[in-house]
C-alpha cells in the first residue's frame, strides 16, 4: 500500500501501522466522527508523513461546497503519491503549501514533522 486517506474514520485500525503517507479528514461540524477524534488518530500517526485537513462547515456527508473541496484534495493528494505530479504536491507540502492558504475552504490544516 502506497498511501492512506482515513476520510472521517472510525475507530477501527491502528494508525501506528501506516507504512506510506497519510491525509486525514474530519468535517468541522460532523457529529457521527467528531473532528477531534479524527485530529487525534492523525497526532498518533509519526511514524509516517501525515497531513491533517478539516473542511470548513462539513458534516459528515460532505455536503455543498465541502464535498467538491474534499475531492479536489483526495485527487491531488493521489495524484502526487501514486503518479508523482509535482504540482500536486504543493497542495500539501512546501512552506505556502496550498491546503493552509485555502482559509475560506479548510478551517484546519496540519502536517506532522514528517510531512513537513
Amino acid at each position: 500500500m502506497k498511501t492512506t486517506l482515513p476520510i472521517m474514520p472510525g475507530p477501527q485500525g491502528n494508525v501506528n501501522k501506516l507504512h506510506g503517507p497519510a491525509f486525514f479528514v474530519s468535517g468541522q461540524a460532523d457529529i457521527i466522527v467528531p473532528s477531534f477524534y479524527v485530529h487525534s488518530r492523525f497526532l498518533a500517526c509519526d511514524q509516517v508523513p501525515a497531513v491533517y485537513g478539516q473542511p470548513r462547515g462539513a458534516t459528515h456527508f460532505l455536503d455543498g461546497d465541502s464535498r467538491y473541496r474534499v475531492i479536489g484534495a483526495i485527487t491531488a493528494w493521489l495524484q502526487y503519491h501514486l503518479a508523482g505530479d509535482e504540482n500536486a504536491k504543493s497542495v500539501f507540502y512546501g512552506a505556502d503549501y496550498g491546503l493552509a492558504r485555502d482559509k475560506d475552504g479548510w478551517s484546519a490544516t496540519e502536517r506532522n514533522q514528517k510531512a513537513s
